[in-house]
């Protein structure tokens, strides 16, 4: 009963109207119904629901809910019906509790029923919020006794919790649910990073508590003589937040966050007064002002952040919100619930039309692994925000594309889609979107669908969807072909032979590793776009090491030097000499060579003049010779230059009359019109890769060209 009063005094506090009488009939129906029951750890059964109903009722929720969490696993685990709940509760809470025991089956993750659950998961989050809230809250208390578990379950657990609960609870804005749930499940998912991390912040926790106790009292005298009233205190970060950020910058020393102080005011003009006078007293971070108030990340969240060489010359990040802020990010969709204002309910529909997409969106998607994948990048990797050409703001995962974009809005604009302008500038479609960008996408009536090559570089799964749906729809016959034609194209352009020409054997090994049951199919499945010509080909030639995902727009080769048949050296006249070829001066066939023996390894072939040869033991030193020439060989060259239209073009024009091949190309974006534009070469002499450095300085604007 003690719980329950608490539940009473948190609902009490938020000064909300609540049956109590209500609350205390859906305790005492749960007791009874899991009378004689215990958890794993030994504690009655009840401790469960109560602690669920308990911390919901700190976040101001509604009685139905709170009845609800305590007779969430009443239908599952005793011999009570939904009927039973529906007759003594009504309808609502009824439909609530149904909703809940749906996602119960969501134990482990990875297979189908798993994905099918999880469907139902955000099905149910589109008809009632709620219902995925109880969820959340019930997946906390379970972590809390993850321990009792076998170390594979536990693995699962954890792992599922961080792919797909924490980034649930983060996309509604409860953030702090969110770190719990990480920082509970991280020491089962990744138990070595966690004790590392834990060593990292405990060497100078105590420190760090001294130093943000000053900032605070400092910060609460200052705000006392402007008259400004305003609650502080301090934020350790969490665990697992901590290691996300650690991936990035790999440095503690570099993350000033890990002790934040938070000031939260009455209003938002207090929030730029508090930031006017911070900077006035200490000097802010160039780069580290983040407005989040202007415009709230894609959850909803509202703050200023801003990072200043504080107190001693420290550096410390301070973040200014208002209450209404502070509880909005600490509860996000949660703080919404109790209706206060006018316009909140449309405004919580609009924070949750991407649940509404995503549950019309799961519909289309064919396989299960594709509603996975979409889970984990269309909807919770992080966002960035895009506006249309009439200033409609669009959120988007980081990374996603124009075509991802337009997608996005309308089938039908993606599949009419030619090109795209961002910030008025005509990019390439697979350009990576910048945050804040305005983006229109160029269209065309005479546009005949989208192209094969885009499933190559889209990020989202939806519109990786949509670009095979068109395809699929397409009769048998002209998906064969349309498959046929690019894997012919592309087995071109690597300089590979025909599929037809291909050894028997080879195909056979193929159609057994893709599970196709014949050629015809993979074709088909090529044009139908669940398949790539870039799988495919890295599958025929593995061996060869030369099929690489694209690493920019243009480039397909990483850019270094890959022999496709190794050349050979002789000592004293004599092939079959172990050696390598120095990584210092890469010496290209007909430089004037030396060898470097090293015990126990062979030997080094360096160039004659190279500086590291200059001061090495002369009794470590042997004359070598090339041998048998390789028939062709690859490196990789850099030209720098003045950028201008038709640049690539003069330079391809050179390699092609001297007979070279230009295997891959890649170009950062210009700065200032300087290009540094990087190439691999296919040459079969160093005389000519020596004719193409002589004849492409002579291109207009090329200023330098070197091997790299």
């Amino acid at each position: 009963m003690q719980q329950l009063q608490k539940i009473f005094k948190n609902l009490e506090n938020c000064t909300r109207k609540f049956d109590q009488g209500l609350i205390k009939k859906a305790y005492e129906f749960a007791c009874k119904a899991h009378a004689g029951q215990k958890r794993l750890t030994g504690e009655p059964y009840i401790s469960h629901p109560l602690f669920v109903a308990e911390f919901l009722s700190r976040l101001c929720l509604d009685d139905k809910i709170i009845c609800a969490a305590l007779l969430h696993d009443v239908c599952e685990d005793t011999p009570y019906k939904i009927e039973d709940i529906k007759k003594n509760f009504g309808e609502e809470i009824a439909k609530l509790v149904s909703g809940v025991t749906k996602l119960k089956g969501l134990r482990e993750y990875g297979e189908a029923k798993d994905i099918e659950n999880l469907r139902k998961m955000f099905l149910a989050m589109a008809e009632d919020i709620r219902v995925v809230l109880i969820r959340l809250v019930d997946r906390l208390h379970n972590l809390k006794t993850l321990h009792v578990f076998n170390p594979a379950k536990r693995k699962k657990i954890a792992q599922q919790t961080i792919e797909i609960y924490a980034p649930l609870a983060e996309r509604l804005g409860i953030g702090e649910l969110k770190g719990e749930l990480e920082d509970l499940a991280f020491p089962y998912y990744l138990p070595q990073k966690y004790h590392w991390v834990r060593s990292l912040v405990k060497e100078e926790e105590k420190e760090r508590e001294k130093y943000v106790k000053k900032v605070i009292d400092y910060l609460k005298e200052m705000l006392k003589k402007e008259k400004i009233p305003a609650e502080i205190h301090g934020r350790a970060k969490h665990l697992y937040s901590l290691y996300k950020k650690l991936q990035r910058y790999n440095d503690i020393t570099k993350i000033y966050d890990l002790q934040a102080v938070r000031i939260i005011v009455e209003s938002v003009e207090d929030c730029y007064k508090v930031l006017g006078l911070i900077h006035k007293e200490w000097k802010p971070l160039p780069g580290r002002i983040k407005d989040y108030i202007a415009l709230p990340k894609p959850n909803g969240y509202r703050s200023l952040h801003t990072t200043v060489f504080a107190l001693d010359g420290k550096i410390i990040e301070i973040q200014i919100k208002t209450k209404e802020m502070h509880e909005e990010a600490e509860w996000g969709i949660a703080a919404h619930w109790y209706y206060k204002e006018k316009g909140v309910k449309e405004k919580i529909k609009k924070e949750l039309l991407w649940v509404k997409q995503l549950a019309q969106w799961q519909k289309d998607l064919q396989r299960h692994e594709d509603f996975t994948e979409s889970l984990k990048f269309d909807f919770f990797k992080k966002r960035i925000f895009v506006f249309t050409p009439s200033g409609d703001v669009l959120d988007l995962p980081e990374g996603a594309t124009p075509v991802d974009f337009a997608y996005h809005i309308h089938s039908e604009l993606g599949h009419s889609c030619v090109g795209a302008k961002v910030d008025g500038k005509i990019v390439p479609l697979d350009t990576p979107l910048p945050n804040g960008a305005m983006v229109e996408i160029l269209k065309s009536k005479k546009s005949k669908g989208p192209k094969h090559d885009w499933l190559n570089f889209v990020k989202t799964n939806l519109a990786k969807e949509r670009i095979r749906s068109w395809f699929r729809k397409k009769d048998w016959t002209t998906k064969l072909e349309i498959g046929r034609k690019k894997i012919e194209e592309d087995l071109k352009k690597l300089g590979k032979v025909s599929l037809n020409k291909l050894p028997t054997e080879k195909v056979k090994k193929l159609l057994k590793e893709l599970n196709y049951k014949d050629l015809d199919g993979l074709l088909v499945a090529l044009g139908e776009g669940y398949l790539t010509s870039e799988k495919v080909i890295k599958k025929l030639f593995a061996e060869d090491h030369l099929i690489k995902k694209p690493e920019s727009r243009i480039a397909r080769l990483p850019l270094v030097r890959k022999f496709l048949k190794k050349p050979s050296i002789q000592v004293a006249g004599e092939d079959g000499v172990n050696f390598k070829i120095a990584a210092c001066c890469k010496p290209v066939i007909g430089e004037p060579i030396i060898g470097f023996i090293t015990r126990g390894k062979g030997i080094t072939v360096h160039k004659k003049n190279c500086p590291n040869i200059v001061k090495a033991p002369k009794d470590q030193l042997i004359n070598v010779s090339w041998g048998e020439k390789p028939q062709i060989y690859q490196i990789p060259v850099l030209i720098k230059g003045i950028d201008r239209i038709g640049f690539f073009k003069d330079v391809s024009q050179v390699a092609s009359s001297l007979g070279i091949n230009i295997l891959s190309v890649s170009s950062p974006a210009p700065k200032n019109k300087e290009i540094n534009m990087h190439l691999v070469l296919e040459i079969n002499d160093i005389s000519q890769i020596t004719s193409f450095f002589r004849d492409v300085k002579n291109v207009k604007g090329v200023t330098e060209v070197k091997r790299e």
